[in-house]
């Protein structure tokens, strides 16, 4: 995460989808939605967080001594929205295996498929 803190600590996005109740109420609410405005929410929400991100490191670079902290890692939530958006797994699969969750992550597409059942 360069310039900016880190968070507190990574838990991996497998864990999170079904242990984080917003992050189960998005894969919920976009669940039964069209494909292509899942995408568009998802696509919403990716670009929101990098542009966050910019603005973050902007502040930092200005003299800001602290910034507010994330709830979630780059790429969770355009995940949780949409489990097939592709940024969102490269970001999210690269987290992963930067952490040291190399498992997970390479079975990352494969997570959809598999907490769709528990969760709906």
């Amino acid at each position: 995460m360069g310039i900016m803190k880190k968070l507190n600590r990574y838990t991996s996005f497998s864990v999170s989808i079904t242990q984080d109740s917003g992050l189960k109420a998005l894969r919920i609410e976009y669940a039964h939605v069209a494909s292509q405005k899942r995408r568009m929410a998802a696509q919403w929400e990716y670009d929101s967080s990098m542009a966050s991100d910019l603005f973050s490191m902007a502040l930092l670079k200005s003299g800001a001594e602290t910034l507010p902290q994330p709830k979630w890692h780059p790429g969770f939530l355009a995940l949780a929205i949409d489990p097939l958006f592709a940024p969102a797994l490269l970001t999210v699969g690269t987290l992963e295996y930067q952490h040291g969750f190399v498992k997970e992550a390479m079975e990352l597409p494969s997570v959809p498929m598999m907490m769709r059942h528990r969760l709906l």
